[in-house]
């Protein structure tokens, strides 16, 4: 999910906007760790998580003439989403297992068995959905091309 969303992002935004989101997600984790851990942080990391965004957009779109000369609309907004996609996911994965961490005493072998079944039993049903349904393309297929039913004679009952 949330490598899709990265590779997904990289082919369709700018490098620009890339970094300032990438940037903004340090702000990201602190919030998701609010909401799903209910961690408390000092005041000071928020100011330092703001800082850091306001200090690398400063940085990369002090020149607005460049930054214009690469902006289009199009991959503006659709990479906006993906990148906002993937800011929440991310954040809220690594708040997610850090929870499993400390909840369960889950050592990270677990966390990767874990993930690694999950994931073959998504990617094995995914298989055996696309292998069905091309079986069943390929029968109605052969039955289109055979012409029509013959009829079958009806008994006298």
């Amino acid at each position: 999910g949330v490598s899709l969303l990265m590779e997904e992002a990289v082919v369709s935004t700018q490098s620009t906007g890339q970094v300032i989101c990438k940037a903004s997600k340090t702000m990201a984790v602190i919030i998701m760790g609010k909401v799903v851990s209910a961690k408390k942080f000092p005041a000071y990391e928020y100011v330092c998580a703001a800082l850091i965004f306001v200090g690398v957009s400063v940085f990369l779109l002090w020149n607005p003439q460049e930054a214009e000369k690469n902006y289009t609309a199009e991959t503006t907004f659709s990479g906006l989403i993906i990148l906002l996609g993937y800011i929440i996911f991310d954040s809220f994965t690594s708040n997610w297992q850090g929870e499993l961490y400390t909840t369960y005493k889950m050592s990270s072998y677990q966390c990767m068995l874990g993930t690694n079944i999950f994931s073959s039993l998504f990617t094995g049903v995914s298989l055996l959905m696309e292998g069905l349904k091309q079986w069943y393309q390929r029968r109605v297929r052969a039955l289109l091309q055979s012409g029509p039913l013959p009829k079958q004679p009806r008994s006298g009952l």
